[in-house]
């Protein structure tokens, strides 16, 4: 996950502090130490950065740079073994765009490996011992198929390029580089950011693009660009804690469409969100929804069982990553209600009755006898008959699914405020509601009218997507309608049917 701020008015950095902490010392399966600053990256530290200075002595993350040059890479991977001769081992480079191609001469033989070529590359590109020449070969970082030719001149307006093969750089053919030739020179600081991270004016959610071609084109084929990227938009590794900030932790807040930097400026500052989570790919949005009930059946697959569907319900390789909590109805005025608490292990571990127990991201199944619950026989109680189970699952009966200790909850992005009435508010544009949830809470954000983002209580049931609430200051119709966030904070006890 690739995580940027994307306003240009926040006031200082902002600390990512409930990931790993930098004392953590479990290195095998954990990442050291991303717990991090991350601020709107700066044209001075970058620019710093990509000429081989300390960006930013207060942050050592970034500490100890060897400067980004201009690099460009092969089209296409190079087949190994590599034969050249002398119709196919000349190199013709040059990284200052007034001067005229020097041409290089690899050793001719055949070269097993890439290791192998970029030690004759470089052997021919700077022959005297202990003198950089104008240019260095390495390999990409994704592949390490492809031979990158980067200038020894760091930083903006560093450039390097390869000449046409009609010109006589006849190594462009077995390497794969175009036979057109190919150049690049390394743009400004500001333009870098303006292209990978831009500005987003609240309540605008980013346009983040740190992909591997967006990368190439704004900062060249150099292996040194990835630590540049770091500056304008840091990489956390998807651990669990990770993961849960995105969804409830620090992140969550800086994410949300109502945050502010700070709300006691007068004028206001637009609410907006202060930064962008993108996959790994570098432009997809980041997504790892909460737990979340779409139906709780009864009888299925088999008489007796039931299957939960949803998102975000487990992962069959977690093994203790899930619970589950049955619930039926209350047997009587001020008697507990008799349920069954069910860890994943349990669940997956089970088959009876034909149903194999089941536990995966979008469904739950639960056989049958997991799900009979006997009545507690009190000291010095003498039952005559013995207490029968009673079957959980029935219709009527409750469920809550708990995934990585997060609890399924109800939300979305659709929701409308369609009629207020004495301080009664109907709420459109919802899913998966039901009676049970009355007396409990719904939040309400990204609203156009302010008074209209908040927690308030659920009022009344009307329909599966639809439900009254209270809030004597409500304004209606929103200019948000349809596109305004909801979540209900407190776990969910989904009603089976």
């Amino acid at each position: 996950m690739y995580v940027g701020v994307i306003r240009g008015d926040m006031p200082g950095p902002i600390f990512i502090s409930d990931v790993e902490p930098l004392s953590q010392t479990n290195f095998p399966t954990e990442p050291f130490g991303q717990t991090a600053y991350i601020s709107r990256p700066s044209v001075t530290a970058l620019t710093n950065y990509l000429g081989g200075l300390d960006p930013d002595q207060a942050n050592p993350q970034y500490q100890g740079s060897g400067g980004v040059p201009a690099g460009v890479e092969g089209t296409a991977a190079v087949t190994f073994p590599l034969t050249l001769t002398g119709s196919n081992n000349v190199i013709r480079v040059k990284n200052v765009s007034t001067a005229s191609f020097t041409a290089f001469t690899i050793a001719t033989g055949t070269y097993p490996t890439m290791a192998n070529l970029l030690t004759a590359i470089n052997a021919a590109l700077n022959p005297a011992p202990g003198v950089l020449g104008i240019a260095t070969a390495t390999t990409d970082v994704a592949t390490g198929t492809l031979v990158v030719i980067q200038s020894t001149v760091m930083g903006v307006g560093s450039y390097i390029a390869i000449d046409t093969t009609g010109n006589g750089s006849t190594f462009n053919t077995p390497s794969n580089f175009s036979s057109s030739g190919t150049s690049f020179t390394m743009p400004t600081a500001a333009t870098i950011i303006g292209s990978l991270n831009p500005v987003a004016t609240p309540p605008a959610t980013g346009s983040i693009n740190v992909s591997a071609a967006n990368v190439l084109a704004n900062l060249g084929a150099s292996p040194a660009a990835q630590g540049a990227v770091g500056i304008i938009c840091p990489h956390f590794t998807e651990t669990l804690q990770v993961i849960q900030s995105f969804q409830v932790g620090v992140m969550s807040k800086f994410l949300e469409l109502t945050y502010n930097p700070d709300p006691t400026l007068m004028p206001p500052l637009t609410n907006g969100p202060a930064i962008q989570c993108v996959q790994d790919n570098g432009t997809s949005a980041y997504s790892a929804p909460l737990p979340i009930i779409t139906a709780a059946v009864h009888n299925s697959p088999n008489t007796g069982d039931i299957t939960i569907t949803g998102q975000s319900l487990g992962n069959s390789e977690y093994l203790t990553a899930t619970e589950v909590r049955v619930t039926g109805v209350s047997p009587g005025p001020g008697l507990q209600s008799p349920y069954v608490r069910l860890g994943q292990h349990v669940i997956q571990k089970t088959l009876s009755g034909g149903t194999q127990g089941v536990v995966t991201p979008t469904s739950i199944v639960i056989p049958a006898s997991l799900l009979n619950t006997t009545p507690a026989v009190q000291p010095g109680e003498n039952l005559n008959p013995a207490p029968t189970g009673v079957a959980l699952g029935v219709a009527g009966s409750t469920v809550e699914v708990q995934f990585s200790s997060l609890a399924n909850t109800n939300y979305g992005t659709t929701a409308s405020l369609t009629t207020v009435t004495n301080g009664v508010v109907t709420l459109t544009g919802l899913s998966y509601m039901n009676a049970n949830m009355v007396g409990g809470k719904i939040t309400l954000s990204g609203c156009a009218s302010s008074a209209n983002n908040g927690t308030f209580f659920i009022a009344s049931y009307v329909s599966a997507s639809s439900v009254t609430i209270t809030n004597p200051l409500a304004v209606a119709s929103d200019g948000n309608n349809g596109s305004i966030s909801w979540s209900q904070p407190a776990p969910i006890l989904f009603v089976v049917t």
